[in-house]
């Protein structure tokens, strides 16, 4: 029986031991192989959470529109009309928990045309809620999450497309339309519906694509993009008499309406794209299509079928350019080169002949130079000519209706700053901001607080200009530049850049002054440390900081300020050398750009990223050259290049990895080219990061120099290097796909830095970046954080580990116990 109950306890520490063992393993496995165990919050915190509440009342109203314009009893409703469904939130002191929801009933009539789930987001692109629509219920659920809790902001709104469900809904009638939220009729109309019907034969129309297209450039910039035709048919064509045999000196004209309009064409540089693929090109060039006219209709795939003839009663719903002589195979297409007016707003293109039963589509593309919101019409007209054809102007308007949430892509805000030498904002001033490479020019007037802004603009490189000073104030002839990677690295300021614009009083007779404009750019670098709510400047004056002369720069001023009405001159007549310095901020390290005539750029960096100024200076009377490239290495490796010229401010500040692959802080040190004829030296201010400030001085001022600018233009300092290019290149495209439904074309080829019209030289701002290091610009692969590949980081919950290894010891003890009471007992019987 004793032998019975010692076999019995060695089993059982046995067991415990193995039990100990297979659970510590089982720990250490989690946290290698990244499998977690799931417990419900019941199990572990004793109580579950609230179930998730319908909210009945988040929903402010429903309304239904197309193209922008309510829909009521006298609106035609196609079997292919999408129309939209918005809806207004009014969330704002509600008891919102995460999960909890709001159903709004469709009836059996409507289904969703296009995405069956959209995020709804607020101004800063957090998702508050999500909405699904569930084909078999007919309902849209709303679904908030953990951002919608305590939400204490403005009201919002959503739009989801539907249109008729011809499932259900299949012949020509009146239908009554309600849609109601927990029973409660919120929206109502009977439509009128026209069912499945055959499209009119074409005569002379200018149609589009019916949505907006976008493509990526090899600089990351996203292109909106719309598809426009002109369709030609000889056997619908008014004339003035009779034609006999062909038409004659057929001439089509297009005018664009909307100003913020460009053409696309491939084989004019002011019309192009950065591509990101050379051949994406190929699909955006303007195209001619001849064929003649026939009905049919278009299958799944989008394959065209012809009707056996074009009959009222034989034909087709569709209409399609065919081959003459095989009206089974589609016509074929050209490029062709369009004549545009000198200020690239209108083209024509001359067809010649045409015959009496032939039919022509001319194909091409339209950027919209914004980003395009709900609720905004587009305008293009198109007109023909042509002996004894008598045809009107064709107007053609593109309403925006996407699906979306209040916050439906929202682009970047250019902001002017106007005020006079003592600071106080000016009114009435006006400017011209300019898309460089579209040439696209709009106004804007300050207003009260000197204040003008552009807003939803795409991420370009823009000048502004004064055209028109503040009464009683003198004309500010110097421009100032936007560029891409300003607008790329002002997301974290709210999507915005500020210039501030300075103006003289007129007839002052002042010793001659200055002003310095001050801007504050952050990187963050992944950590997490917060950004002060402000931060104090002082101006620094021949190296010395005046404590006097202070500007406090936050968000309200989007970390933009201004030192104005600063002398020139000592009262000695010597020259002032201005530069800046800020207060000590912990945990950010600060690297200063520019000069008193550039401006100065101060960006604040922590994390693993680190920031590396750049100011060039010229002196010495003369001209200088138009630009200069410096080069950054790392550790002794060239990594990146910047081509500084005055539109750039002749400064730059490198965004850079701190790290290298193996964890080993990286040491950068920058370079510029030799110059033949100047003295070279620096004017570094270690103690403030005033940094890589590179002198030239002209040795012969009598020497003609390579031409171009002093650096006497304020603006552009403090771009990121993320993208290489910035300037000067040719624009990029649309995919490679068919022009009618471009998708997301393939990986990048990156462009060749400075090709410029088939030029060899660096292009303005173009920062050009050794690919064989890998990780050192941002875009490239990042290299792992610091202490990477020492091995798993294990983040697993380790709380069970003490109860594992007592009851692993107590094994132990049980059996070592056991274990001598055996020896004992062996003992005592010999």
């Amino acid at each position: 029986m004793k032998a019975k109950r010692n076999l019995l306890a060695l089993l059982l520490s046995v067991v415990m031991l193995w039990q100990g063992f297979s659970v510590v393993n089982a720990e250490d496995a989690s946290t290698v192989s990244g499998s977690t165990v799931s417990l419900s919050s019941s199990a572990v915190g004793g109580e579950s959470r609230a179930a998730a509440k319908e909210i009945s009342d988040a929903v402010r109203s429903v309304e239904m529109t197309l193209d922008n314009k309510p829909v009521d009893a006298n609106t035609k409703i196609y079997y292919f009309t999408q129309f939209a469904l918005k809806v207004k939130l009014a969330l704002s002191g509600k008891a919102v928990s995460e999960g909890d929801y709001t159903v709004i009933q469709l009836p059996d009539a409507l289904e969703a045309a296009e995405n069956e789930d959209v995020p709804i987001k607020n101004d800063d692109g957090l998702v508050m809620a999500n909405a699904h629509f569930d084909r078999g219920t007919k309902r849209i659920t709303i679904t908030y999450t953990k951002n919608a809790e305590n939400y204490s902001g403005s009201d919002g709104s959503f739009t989801f497309l539907v249109q008729i469900d011809r499932s259900v809904v299949q012949t020509k009638q009146r239908v009554p339309v309600n849609i109601t939220i927990n029973g409660k009729v919120v929206a109502s109309v009977d439509m009128d519906y026209q069912g499945v019907t055959k499209d009119a034969e074409p005569s002379f129309w200018k149609n589009h694509g019916g949505k907006i297209e976008t493509y990526e450039d090899a600089d990351g910039l996203t292109h909106y993009l719309l598809h426009f035709y002109i369709q030609v048919n000889g056997r619908k064509l008014t004339t003035d008499g009779v034609v006999s045999e062909k038409y004659t000196n057929i001439k089509l004209y297009d005018k664009l309406i909307s100003e913020v309009f460009n053409y696309v064409d491939p084989s004019d540089p002011t019309r192009s794209m950065n591509w990101k693929n050379a051949s994406d090109a190929d699909q955006f060039y303007p195209r001619l299509v001849r064929g003649v006219w026939r009905s049919g209709y278009r299958d799944s795939n989008y394959v065209f079928h012809t009707a056996v003839d074009d009959t009222e009663a034989n034909r087709g719903p569709k209409w399609a350019l065919m081959k003459p002589q095989n009206n089974n195979e589609p016509a074929g297409g050209q490029t062709v080169h369009l004549h545009y007016a000198p200020d690239k707003r209108s083209f024509d293109y001359t067809v010649g002949d045409m015959g009496l039963e032939e039919g022509l589509e001319l194909q091409y593309f339209v950027e919209i130079g914004e980003v395009p919101q709900d609720g905004t019409t587009y305008y293009n007209d198109a007109s023909i000519t042509g002996d004894s054809i008598s045809m009107g102007t064709h107007h053609r308007e593109f309403a925006v209706q996407k699906a979306g949430g209040t916050l439906n892509g929202k682009g970047f805000t250019l902001r002017i700053k106007k005020e006079n030498e003592d600071g106080q904002p000016l009114s009435g001033a006006k400017f011209t901001i300019e898309n460089k490479r579209t040439q696209i020019k709009k106004e804007v007037t300050t207003n009260v607080n000197g204040i003008a802004e552009l807003k939803n603009v795409v991420r370009e490189e823009y000048v502004i200009k004064e055209i028109k000073a503040p009464d009683g104030y003198v004309l500010d002839k110097n421009e100032q530049y936007i560029t891409k990677e300003e607008l790329k690295t002002s997301i974290a300021d709210g999507a915005t850049v500020t210039k501030v614009f300075v103006n003289k009083k007129e007839g002052e007779d002042k010793p001659a002054s200055g002003n310095i404009v001050i801007q504050k750019k952050w990187i963050l670098g992944g950590s997490s440390v917060q950004k002060p709510n402000k931060v104090k400047v002082y101006l620094v004056e021949n190296g010395v900081k005046n404590e006097n002369r202070v500007q406090e720069l936050s968000e309200e001023n989007h970390w933009t300020a201004s030192f104005s009405n600063l002398p020139k001159k000592d009262p000695a007549g010597a020259e002032i050398r201005y530069t800046v310095a800020e207060e000590n901020l912990s945990d950010f390290t600060p690297a200063i750009s520019g000069t008193g005539d550039t401006g100065f750029t101060i960006t604040n960096y922590t994390g693993d990223r680190v920031a590396i100024p750049v100011t060039k200076i010229w002196k010495g009377s003369g001209e200088h050259p138009q630009g200069l490239t410096v080069q950054l290495y790392a550790d002794s490796v060239r990594v990146a290049s910047y081509y500084l010229t005055a539109q750039n401010g002749w400064q730059h500040t490198f965004d850079m990895p701190k790290y290298d692959d193996a964890g080993r802080e990286i040491q950068y040190t920058v370079t510029e080219e030799n110059l033949s004829g100047y003295t070279a030296s620096r004017a570094d201010e270690e103690n403030n990061g005033y940094k890589n400030v590179f002198v030239n001085t002209k040795e012969n001022p009598n020497t003609p120099g390579g031409g171009g600018n002093t650096p006497n233009t304020p603006g552009g300092g403090g771009n990121r290097p993320n993208t290489p290019g910035g300037g000067g290149n040719t624009p990029g495209t649309p995919s490679g796909n068919t022009p009618r439904n471009p998708s997301n074309p393939p990986s990048n080829t990156p462009e060749e830095p400075g090709s410029v019209l088939g030029a060899d030289r660096p292009s303005v701002g173009d920062q050009t970046v050794n690919t064989d290091r890998k990780g050192d610009v941002l875009g490239e692969s990042r290299p792992e954080v610091k202490g990477s590949g020492r091995g798993a980081t294990k983040t697993a919950d380790q709380s069970a580990m003490k109860l594992y290894g007592i009851l692993f010891a107590l094994s132990v003890l049980s059996l070592g116990s056991l274990s001598f009471k055996n020896f004992l007992f062996k003992k005592r019987e010999f």
